[in-house]
């Protein structure tokens, strides 16, 4: 009885270079040009400048939230997590930082704080509307989270 014995393929060290600083996929941004920081500095300014829209969504993110955690909904807290535009000054708070940019870093700060009361007053609002005195086990998940995961 023979015994097939299959032949391992080891690869050189030029192989491997090439396998490795190879272009094997189709990835569009490595051929675009970076962006100049003019460009990406008034980027951060109009994620960071607080708009109607900014607040509308935010105020909508806020009901859906809001009412999420009233239904005992944890996908629906999701959901409006997604809706809520608030990585723009997020970012710009972070890209400020860095930079040493101080007027940017207001600007962005502002808008996250005016956001911030504008979605807790719109969440208070509808919690008096509805009047529900009990909360559900969403509520108290996040005001007493432990490190733990209970189910």
């Amino acid at each position: 009885m023979r015994l097939a014995i299959k032949k391992i393929s080891v690869w050189s060290k030029q192989q491997i270079t090439e396998f490795w600083q190879g272009n094997r996929g189709e990835w569009p941004w490595l051929a675009e040009k970076p962006i100049p920081l003019a460009g990406l500095n008034r980027n951060m300014w109009r994620g960071a400048v607080p708009s109607w829209n900014f607040y509308i969504l935010l105020s909508l993110s806020g009901i859906i939230a809001t009412l999420g955690l009233l239904a005992n909904s944890a996908a629906t807290i999701i959901g409006a997590m997604i809706v809520a535009p608030l990585m723009g000054p997020i970012i710009a708070i972070a890209y400020s930082i860095a930079l040493g940019n101080q007027r940017l870093l207001k600007r962005s700060t502002f808008t996250l704080i005016t956001g911030i009361f504008l979605t807790i007053a719109t969440s208070f609002v509808i919690t008096q509307l509805v009047g529900i005195r009990t909360f559900g086990s969403e509520i108290w998940g996040r005001v007493s989270p432990t490190r733990f995961v209970t189910s």
